[in-house]
């Protein structure tokens, strides 16, 4: 079963050039069972991945970036 996790961080902590090599790095993830779960980077070695970067917590902008690439995720297969 595949697994299409969203992996959030913030622009000011990592800055990455589109098509950069981004460094390791583990995140808390929210699976599709609503269970919680640590995910690294390497889990996903030899597969596209979408990095999204936002401004800030509790910004008009974030619910509604995620909520649209939660809703596209297939547009990304």
């Amino acid at each position: 079963m595949k697994y299409l996790c969203l992996l959030a961080l913030l622009a000011v902590a990592l800055s990455i050039a589109p098509r950069q090599l981004a460094p390791e790095f583990s995140a808390l993830a929210v699976l599709p069972d609503n269970s919680f779960a640590t995910l690294k980077l390497s889990d996903f070695r030899s597969k596209y991945v979408v990095l999204l970067f936002y401004p800030f917590d509790f910004t008009y902008v974030c619910p509604t970036e995620i909520i649209s690439y939660s809703e596209r995720a297939n547009d990304f297969k």
